[in-house]
């Protein structure tokens, strides 16, 4: 079964796949963060479903009451949907037997319609958008008491067991390793194409450590709010009006933060290599610093549940360094300017 926390005292909150088997009828809205949904046959859901990360399927029979919404994933209709289909990233197939009563709606993505599917509302297709990143996949949210209920449930499903959780952390295993060679690499490409720029950062960092980390972690505070700020609105379309500002805030967290990333790993790599004894060229040091920092995030990361805020602070104390010498090395710089003679 899906895990399963409670929200709102009308809606329920789940962080995983979910099936509503044939039978069960689901009390008022259901909220996945990450995960697919499928309805079966003659399965309902008395309010909405919004799906922040994940695809939709809906069997003939299956019943929505309210509106459909994801923000990234596919939808497969062949079910009756009371309200209105909005889908922000994906494609959406709209099968035999498959009744909107509201409208349809795809921002980024295409439409297939059965010439037996029946469309109460008008059929809106938007420009193609990139698809929105999965910010929110495994934080843990506190417990907060729900009066929702779900009736005549099914028992649990083999879906829970043992080995599907194993499975689950092998592939976050093998994610957090792939994710860390991604930046790995990336990080050495940067200081290969840039050594100057990251010594400069570098030298930033060690003479100005507490104010470089004291604007980083304002700066990333800022930009991570931003990048959260269409996820935790309340409104779905508010959240589409904040996306294209969530997703500017990335980029500038991307930016500001990769040099000085770099910067922070030679440091790293040069204290472990000398507490070795060992003596080589930075951009080794630079490789070393940076696997033992992003390898240990990805690994508090794949051990799941309330470890992954903890990566979460470790990734925004770290990066505070780097961000903050890049800011107070330009800020620096446009003094020097200032105060150089015409």
């Amino acid at each position: 079964m899906a895990t399963q926390w409670m929200g709102q005292s009308d809606s329920t909150v789940y962080y995983d796949d979910l099936t509503v088997e044939s039978g069960e009828i689901y009390a008022g809205d259901i909220i996945v963060y990450s995960g697919d949904v499928r309805l079966e046959a003659d399965s309902k859901i008395s309010g909405g479903l919004v799906v922040y990360s994940g695809d939709i399927v809906m069997e003939p029979g299956a019943l929505v009451e309210g509106d459909v919404i994801a923000l990234s994933g596919d939808a497969q209709i062949a079910g009756a949907i009371r309200g209105s289909l909005v889908i922000w990233s994906g494609d959406v197939a709209l099968e035999d037997g498959a009744a909107v009563q509201g409208d349809v709606s795809v921002m980024s993505g295409d439409i297939e319609r059965s010439a037996a599917a029946t469309v109460a509302g008008n059929i809106i297709v938007g420009p193609k958008l990139p698809k929105l990143p999965t910010f929110l996949e495994g934080i843990d949210l506190p417990n907060i008491a729900s009066q929702s209920t779900i009736i005549e449930a099914a028992p649990p499903t083999l879906n829970a067991s043992g080995w599907n959780q194993v499975g689950r952390f092998v592939l976050r295993i093998i994610g957090a390793a792939f994710m860390t060679a991604l930046v790995v690499f990336i990080t050495g490409v940067v200081y290969y194409l840039q050594p100057t720029f990251i010594q400069g950062l570098r030298t930033t960092i060690r003479t100005q450590k507490p104010t470089s980390f004291v604007i980083g972690l304002l700066l990333n505070i800022v930009l991570t709010m931003l990048i959260m700020a269409a996820f935790g609105s309340g409104s779905v379309f508010t959240a589409l009006c904040l996306a294209p500002l969530s997703f500017v805030a990335l980029l500038l967290f991307l930016i500001l933060n990769t040099g000085g990333w770099a910067a922070l790993s030679i440091i790293v790599g040069e204290r472990l290599l000398a507490f070795a004894k060992v003596t080589t060229h930075q951009l080794t040091a630079l490789l070393i610093g940076a696997t033992a920092m992003t390898g240990t995030i990805a690994l508090v990361w794949a051990l799941g549940s309330c470890m992954r805020p903890v990566a979460y602070l470790i990734m925004l104390t770290l990066t505070a360094l780097g961000g903050g010498s890049l800011i107070v090395q330009q800020l620096q710089k446009k003094r020097s300017d200032k105060l150089s003679p015409a």
